[in-house]
C-alpha cells in the first residue's frame, strides 16, 4: 500500500547532475510512456495484428463440438466462414457449407462453438477439411485444415474365419474422442469373460492397426460378443462397438464364411 504524506508545497526541481533527480525524472518518462503506449493499444485494437484462427483440436468426429478462436480481425465486424470438404487422395471437393456469420468484439477476437458436420460419403473413414474465415478487410481468407473422421472398427481374418487358434487384423479410427488405449472385452452371454488391452491409440484421430490372436485363452464353442472400448473393463456406458461371432467346435469348420464371419451388431456412443 502506497504511503500517504500531508501536503505541502512542491521543493524545486533539483539540477540534472543531482542522481537522485536524475533516477526521478527517468522514472516519470518511463511511467508516461507506458502510459501512452497502453492507451495507443486500447485505440486501435487490432490495428498491426494479423488475423488467425486456432482450433481446439485437429481431428473431430461428426457432431462433434468444435472450439473456434479467432483474433487479429476488424473490430465490430462480422466474420463469415466457409467450409469444404475434399477427398484428399483424389483432389477431388465432396460438399460446401456456409456457417452463420459470427460478431468480432473491441478487440478484433472471438470465440464460438459449432458441430462438425457429417462425412460427405458415408463409406468414407476420413476427409480433409479446409475452413476459410475472412471479414471485409481481408483479401485473402485465413484457412484452417483439420481432418474430419468416422468413429468405426473393421475385423478380418484370413478366409473370414473365425477359430480358436487363429489371428485377427483389428483396425480403428476415429476413437480420440473417446480415450488413448483400445481394450477388447470377451462376453459370452452376459458375463465378461477376458478384457485385452489391444495398443495405444494414435494421434491426431484416435487410430490403431493391429494384428492379435481371435482369442488368447481357452475358448469355448458358441457364440461370443467382442466388444471394443476404451476403458480397461467394460462399461457400458462407455463408448463401444460390439461383435458377433460364432466360434465352431474343434474340426468342424463352419459351411461358410458369413456362418463365421465378424458381424458389427451394434454401437453405443458415450454422452
Amino acid at each position: 500500500m502506497a504511503r500517504r504524506f500531508p501536503p505541502r508545497r512542491l521543493a524545486p526541481p533539483r539540477p540534472l547532475s543531482d542522481p537522485r533527480g536524475r533516477g526521478r525524472a527517468a522514472r516519470r518518462l518511463a511511467g508516461a510512456s507506458g502510459a501512452a503506449l497502453a492507451l495507443g493499444l486500447l485505440a486501435a485494437p487490432g490495428a498491426d495484428a494479423v488475423p488467425a484462427v486456432a482450433y481446439d483440436r485437429e481431428c473431430y468426429n461428426p457432431d462433434q463440438p468444435i472450439i473456434e478462436t479467432g483474433s487479429g480481425f476488424t473490430p465490430g465486424t462480422q466474420v463469415v466462414e466457409s467450409l469444404t470438404l475434399i477427398d484428399e487422395d483424389a483432389a477431388e471437393i465432396l460438399a460446401a457449407f456456409a456457417s452463420p456469420p459470427v460478431a468480432v468484439d473491441p478487440l478484433g477476437a472471438f470465440t464460438r462453438g459449432i458441430k462438425a458436420p457429417p462425412l460427405a460419403r458415408r463409406a468414407d473413414r476420413r476427409e480433409l477439411a479446409l475452413s476459410a474465415f475472412a471479414d471485409p478487410s481481408v483479401t485473402e481468407p485465413i484457412t484452417v485444415q483439420w481432418t474430419l473422421s468416422g468413429w468405426d472398427v473393421s475385423i478380418s481374418s484370413r478366409g473370414g474365419r473365425v477359430r480358436r487358434h487363429g489371428r485377427m487384423r483389428v483396425e480403428a479410427w476415429g476413437w480420440q474422442n473417446q480415450g488413448d488405449t483400445l481394450y477388447l472385452h470377451y462376453l459370452r452371454g452376459k458375463k465378461r469373460v477376458r478384457s485385452v488391452r489391444l495398443g495405444a491409440l494414435s494421434a491426431p484421430c484416435g487410430d490403431l492397426d493391429v494384428t492379435v490372436r481371435q482369442f488368447p485363452f481357452a475358448a469355448k464353442p458358441g457364440k461370443w460378443r467382442f466388444y471394443l472400448s476404451t476403458t480397461p473393463r467394460f462399461d457400458p456406458r462407455a463408448a463401444w462397438i460390439r461383435f458377433q461371432v460364432r466360434l465352431p467346435r474343434p474340426h468342424r469348420p463352419a459351411r461358410s464364411v458369413r456362418a463365421a464371419g465378424w458381424r458389427r451388431d451394434g454401437r453405443h456412443a458415450a454422452r
